[in-house]
């Protein structure tokens, strides 16, 4: 992926309560602050391996998402070479590097994480989002393409079974159909397809991509509880989550506080 321009060299966000490690870890990644808006941008920087996902990658995305910067209210995910991500390295799924842990049971911690972030989380793909990426990018709240951007999952051309909950997961989020041309077929999904398709918000180049999400959280910016809300009551709408008795009282709680507030008129239109 190409930064946007309007990112490019900026220091991570100045009020950072995030750990060291989780700004930028052996040239794996980065987080940085985007200077025109409150949003925290994490980018993959493994070009020599096609952006895989690898321990240190994951783990500092679950550290990003669990401590945004003080200074931030969004996280973008994004890619910093000719492809968003190749999907979970091969060598760490196969045991065959200097982390011992398994990568899917973390690739599940990171779903988690994305869901259960009360802030928005979104992916801007830029080039092929592959295997266990495709996963990640789906589970955000939003996702933004290029016009070069695909999504693909080749797990049975390289023999692999994709670890079941993942499956699950990618089944509240797709067509079954989509499902299964991506999983049993590998099928490329192009950008135009995704978007035809709701995948993603919009086609177009990484800046104007990064300006449409700024635009978004401006209309919901004052209102961040409400969001956070929301985002909960989806994620058990869509079965990702069961709430328990004290999350229900707490989304009551907001949505009758919110009730006695003036909310924003918002204009119909016919169409």
């Amino acid at each position: 992926m190409r930064t946007p321009r309007s990112a490019r060299s900026v220091a991570c966000c100045a009020r950072s309560s995030a750990p060291r490690s989780c700004r930028m870890s052996e040239n794996q990644f980065t987080l940085t602050r985007h200077p025109d808006g409150p949003v925290a941008i994490f980018t993959i920087t493994r070009p020599d391996r096609a952006n895989a996902l690898s321990h240190t990658v994951v783990d500092g995305l679950i550290a990003a998402l669990e401590t945004l910067p003080e200074d931030c209210e969004a996280l973008l995910i994004a890619g910093n070479a000719t492809v968003f991500s190749a999907g979970a390295d091969l060598g760490c799924v196969r045991g065959r590097c200097a982390d011992p842990r398994p990568i899917q049971p973390l690739l599940d911690a990171l779903t988690t994480a994305i869901q259960a972030a009360p802030f928005p989380v979104a992916a801007l793909i830029d080039g092929p989002c592959v295997g266990a990426a495709v996963e990640v990018v789906l589970t955000c709240d939003a996702r933004f393409a290029t016009t070069g951007a695909s999504l693909r999952i080749p797990a049975t051309e390289i023999g692999t079974v994709y670890r079941s909950t993942g499956v699950e997961n990618l089944r509240r989020r797709l067509p079954f159909v989509a499902l299964q041309s991506l999983l049993l077929f590998g099928n490329t999904i192009p950008a135009a397809h995704a978007q035809a398709w709701g995948l993603v918000e919009s086609v177009s180049d990484p800046d104007a991509a990064v300006a449409e999400f700024l635009v978004k959280l401006t209309r919901i910016s004052t209102r961040p509880g409400v969001f956070a809300a929301q985002k909960a009551s989806l994620n058990v709408a869509a079965g990702a989550v069961s709430l328990s008795a004290e999350s229900h009282k707490a989304i009551t709680d907001i949505r009758n506080e919110n009730a006695g507030s003036q909310a924003p008129q918002v204009e119909m239109q016919s169409r």
